[in-house]
């Protein structure tokens, strides 16, 4: 059965267009180890059935692996594969056992519980378990449960791990001018437009969160000043630092969005007493007139929508206030996190929505109706059809007006695939 835009009620209601599914990678397990890696002194423990255990510890071990500074200490990282009898009898003495022998390494600061969904099943007090094992061992040991037989993107337990990791921190003095970046899962953040003019003005950036930081930067987390989201991924966290100790956020990750651009620009104007009214309008000028130029290459044309990492939502309304018109969007990892720009899309366009596309499913649909663009990977089959494709920049964390323009101009640079179909 299909579902349009104007039909949506929630994400995770959206069908899939196959039955078999891409296995792992949208499962919140896999979202953990982004958060931990390079994170010495941390042991994090994954619990439930074989497959999904060995699978999130083999992609937490890769990413320290591949992790920039992976020439230091890294973060402790345990399968526990639980056994029939273990869903019958219980876990709680073994998990005791275990938690306490890890608590008591000389080199462990935290222990982290991550449950899979089959642990749902269990009527064993985790929570209980893990918060009388921390009373008595003295170390931090939280529970990061990742319990839901329907999940479809990684990045819920990112957030998840993100928060447990920044509980519980003492308050400390404010450094007046430091700032820390949240929800960067990939470099270039520090290279990025807002962060670039901060460190411009002397402040200090303290850190990059999950993408560069360690277990002190975390504890020192509350000395900021103030904090930029730069992606979704850090947005609870940011709300969390607000409420637990009065840390201000500014959010630039609504980046296809030109009016909360502006707006984001006004709030670190503001909290750092420039005035930046003048530049502000000198960038917006300058977009007013590339998107002049792009809206007359490509009003009028359609799109199949398939980017898996950006609102997408957002992104399809910035496509359409350009012209173009959605056919079909294929919904990835990141949902948006206000239903404002779905509404506005909405009023303009009622395209088919899917759930999590793979190979055989963007191949139907292309047979179905073929768009004029396609938005997201260019590899694949879509090498196979005559349409014209692009991305938006996803390798590394962009922001501000900058990544604003740079999407407009992958649009204007989009190529024409080879259409062998």
């Amino acid at each position: 059965m299909r579902m349009h835009l104007r039909d949506y009620t929630r994400a995770i209601d959206v069908p899939h267009y196959t039955c078999a599914i891409s296995p792992g990678k949208h499962c919140p397990l896999f979202g953990v180890g982004i958060v931990f890696q390079g994170m010495a002194g941390v042991t994090l423990i994954y619990i439930g059935p074989q497959d999904c255990v060995y699978y999130a510890q083999t992609d937490t071990l890769l990413r320290q692996l591949a992790y920039v500074r992976s020439d230091g200490p890294q973060v402790r990282t345990l399968a526990v594969q639980l056994s029939d009898s273990d869903l019958i009898f219980g876990i709680r003495p073994q998990l005791e056992k275990l938690l306490e022998k890890e608590a008591q390494r000389e080199d462990t600061n935290a222990v982290f519980l991550v449950t899979s969904c089959s642990v749902e099943v269990l009527s064993e007090d985790l929570q209980g378990t893990v918060d009388a094992v921390a009373a008595r061992t003295g170390k931090k040991i939280a529970l990061i449960p990742i319990e839901n037989f329907k999940t479809f993107s990684y990045f819920e337990g990112t957030e998840k791990a993100l928060a447990a990791l920044t509980t519980e921190l003492k308050p400390m003095p404010r450094q007046e001018k430091s700032f820390a970046v949240l929800g960067a899962r990939k470099h270039g953040a520090d290279e990025s437009e807002p962060v670039r003019w901060l460190m411009e003005k002397g402040y200090t950036l303290q850190s990059i969160l999950p993408y560069e930081t360690n277990s002190e930067k975390v504890n020192h987390l509350p000395e900021v000043a103030f904090t930029l989201v730069l992606e979704g991924c850090g947005l609870e966290v940011a709300k969390q630092l607000e409420r637990d100790y009065g840390i201000p956020y500014v959010r630039f990750d609504r980046r296809l969005d030109l009016q909360h651009v502006v707006q984001a620009w006004r709030e670190l104007s503001v909290l750092v007493g420039e005035d930046r009214e003048e530049w502000i309008e000198e960038q917006l000028c300058e977009v007013r007139q590339m998107e002049e130029v792009v809206s007359a290459k490509v009003s009028g044309t359609t799109f199949f929508y398939n980017q898996t990492t950006i609102y997408p939502f957002e992104a399809c309304l910035f496509l359409s206030r350009l012209g173009m018109e959605p056919l079909c969007i294929f919904q990835g990892s990141v949902r948006d996190k206000e239903a404002d720009a779905r509404l506005a899309l909405a009023e303009r366009a009622n395209p088919v929505l899917w759930q999590n596309a793979n190979q055989s499913a963007l191949r139907a649909m292309l047979e179905e109706q073929l768009p004029d663009y396609f938005v997201g990977a260019t590899g694949g089959i879509i090498r196979e059809y005559p349409v014209l494709a692009f991305s938006f920049p996803t390798g590394r964390v962009g922001a501000g007006f900058e990544y604003y323009k740079t999407c407009l101009r992958r649009i204007l640079a989009a190529k024409k695939m080879e259409g062998k179909r």
